[in-house]
């Protein structure tokens, strides 16, 4: 696939999930309204981010696991062989979420206690009746990540990317029409609801495609390092969720209120960049899956990712450092979230903010590391779990006692560093080395570009009395215009061939 067409593939999926990241916003701003940084609160945030986690990952792991042999089965154009693939695959895959789904229901309490053992006994028993609700979207989960393994096979991302924005389309009407009466366990069977559709709507899609193919062709044989592919991807899907139950768990320890505004901080700082990475991690790992075996364009390759997912990235890391404090003032205070909580957020917002561009780097070593059957995957995904647990608890708990939530995402900045570096260290002993010095090169000037775009507009706009909103419409025009005309005066291929595809569509 060419470059521009491999760029339009992501700048799809990222306008799509940008929608997303406004419902997101929206739904934040709406629940901190309602709840502020309640007990309620607390137990309703720990469980969506543990769902979402849940819902993420079951995502993501189907991708990386059948999204390979899915491939051959679309080039060999096999209808039969991609029938018994999906089967092959969606047994276990939506039999192993059903069981999870059961054993959160029937343990919901003690996995509570798990998830945040800070928590008093009100806020478990609340917790717990919401776990045993949304453990239902496991099973639905699976079914649609199947279904969008298949679809992504294709190439065709647009339909699944817009079905995952059902769940928080239908969490909207509930919290706009009952407003601050509505209650965690209404929205928790609401977000079911919203899962259910999700899946309907990419299964519709994924049948009528099925339907097309051939029925004729042969099914290519299966290969045998699918089982090492499935083991890694299993270990990183377990890793992921582990992660997000460790910040949780460390943040309940900080006091009331610690997991709402740690809950609040990542969803909202993460919200756009991680439109950014996913796109970049699925449209690479379906290329690396199409292109498999051709280790010439390896290295180009994983360079092209990470210079695209900074290139996506970087303006909105500028764009948060400076306008950290008007952002979350703007959306959050108000009702139940007083100018205190506001204060914490958007301080942590700031702190966090470089995180971004480690996951940058991660969203693209991920797909390259799990396409290549070359690599121990298995010992690979084993030190990359490790890391990343171990440097969270071992930095967390103590940095999180002297110096609260800021000790805590330390902890998980430190963490996700270091598990970037094992994946650096596994692609380099494979690849040697990932990039040239004209890719180092045009990184800095990336970053340079960033830089010079945030101080310029905190210069220019900060002897101004505006609003907040009017302050971050103008931080994020100066920011955005300025980066991208960094990157044009500095002839950087990204922005090269972000002007080639435009120039293509208006013809």
């Amino acid at each position: 696939m060419s470059a521009a067409r491999l760029l339009a593939n992501i700048v799809l999926m990222t306008g799509l999930k940008l929608v997303g990241l406004l419902l997101s916003v929206l739904l934040i701003v709406l629940q901190t309204a309602a709840f502020g940084t309640t007990p309620a609160a607390d137990a309703y945030f720990t469980v969506r981010r543990f769902v979402l986690s849940a819902i993420a990952m079951a995502f993501e792991a189907t991708n990386q696991l059948a999204v390979p042999e899915f491939v051959r089965e679309v080039q060999s154009g096999g209808h039969a062989g991609m029938r018994r693939a999906l089967l092959r695959f969606g047994i276990p895959i939506v039999g192993l979420l059903s069981l999870i789904a059961l054993a959160l229901w029937v343990f919901a309490e003690p996995v509570v206690r798990l998830l945040a053992p800070g928590f008093d006994d009100d806020r478990l028993a609340q917790a717990a009746e919401l776990l045993g609700v949304v453990a239902l979207c496991l099973p639905l989960t699976g079914i649609a990540a199947l279904a969008g393994a298949f679809n992504f096979a294709r190439r065709r991302f647009g339909l699944t990317t817009l079905a995952r924005l059902l769940p928080r389309v239908t969490l909207l009407p509930v919290l706009l029409v009952m407003g601050a009466a509505v209650t965690p366990l209404s929205l928790s069977w609401a977000l079911v609801i919203g899962v259910a559709l999700m899946a309907l709507m990419i299964v519709v899609q994924g049948l009528r495609d099925l339907r097309r193919m051939d029925r004729g062709g042969l099914s290519m044989p299966r290969r045998s390092t699918t089982p090492r592919r499935a083991a890694a991807v299993t270990i990183n899907a377990a890793a992921q969720m582990a992660m997000g139950w460790a910040d949780a768990a460390l943040a309940s320890l900080t006091g009331l209120g610690g997991v709402t505004i740690m809950f609040v901080a990542q969803r909202l700082l993460s919200a756009a960049p991680g439109a950014v990475n996913s796109a970049v991690n699925s449209a690479y790992y379906t290329e690396y899956s199409h292109a498999a075996g051709a280790e010439a364009g390896a290295r180009p390759t994983i360079a092209a990712a990470v210079r695209i997912s900074l290139f996506l990235t970087l303006p909105l890391v500028a764009f948060v450092m400076i306008a950290a404090t008007p952002l979350i003032t703007f959306l959050l205070e108000r009702g139940a979230f007083t100018a205190e909580d506001t204060a914490a957020t958007a301080d942590l917002v700031r702190y966090l903010a470089p995180l971004l561009l480690v996951n940058a780097v991660l969203a693209a070593f991920l797909p390259a590391t799990l396409a290549d059957d070359g690599l121990p995957l298995v010992r690979v995904f084993l030190w990359f779990s490790a890391v990343a647990l171990l440097i969270r608890f071992a930095a967390g708990l103590p940095l999180g006692a002297l110096f609260g939530l800021k000790g805590v995402a330390s902890s998980i900045l430190l963490a996700s560093t270091g598990s970037a570096l094992v994946l650096a260290r596994a692609l380099h002993r494979r690849h040697g080395a990932l990039g040239t010095w004209h890719d180092l090169r045009e990184i800095a000037l990336m970053i340079g570009a960033a830089v010079v775009a945030a101080a310029v507009s905190s210069l220019v706009w900060r002897q101004l009395d505006l609003g907040d909103l009017a302050l971050l419409c103008a931080h994020a025009l100066t920011v955005g215009l300025l980066f991208l005309a960094g990157c044009a005066l500095l002839r950087l291929p990204e922005m090269q061939a972000l002007l080639a595809l435009l120039r293509r569509r208006r013809r």
